[in-house]
């Protein structure tokens, strides 16, 4: 239980990382000898911040789905369970006995 209270929630670092920003984007404005230029760069960082926080939620997204592991036998077991539950619904009389194959598992896309 300890434990779990000196974690940080993944809400808890985002929130810290946003109050940090925050308060480094309203100290950089305040600064009085900053040319035009600069201005505006420093105005427009949270929106290059949002879009920078896009790019990496999209590329982090992609990653993790296209590297998700294959499990193989829990791919076994869930079609030995649809085609058990397909037998009982065929045996309750809630489907037809015709609508497909009940002696042999669903077939994989």
């Amino acid at each position: 239980r300890a434990r779990a209270c000196a974690r940080m929630t993944r809400a808890q670092k985002f929130a810290a990382v946003g109050v940090a920003f925050a308060s480094l984007w309203a100290g950089a404005l305040k600064t009085i000898d900053m040319s035009d230029d600069v201005r505006r760069l420093v105005i427009a960082a949270p929106l290059y911040a949002i879009i920078a926080f896009a790019i990496y939620s999209t590329a982090y997204i992609i990653h993790a789905v296209w590297t998700f592991p294959e499990c193989p036998r829990a791919a076994e077991a869930l079609a030995r369970d649809v085609a058990r539950a397909q037998r009982q619904l065929i045996a309750r009389r809630v489907l037809p006995a015709d609508a497909f194959d009940a002696t042999s598992p669903p077939h994989r896309a």
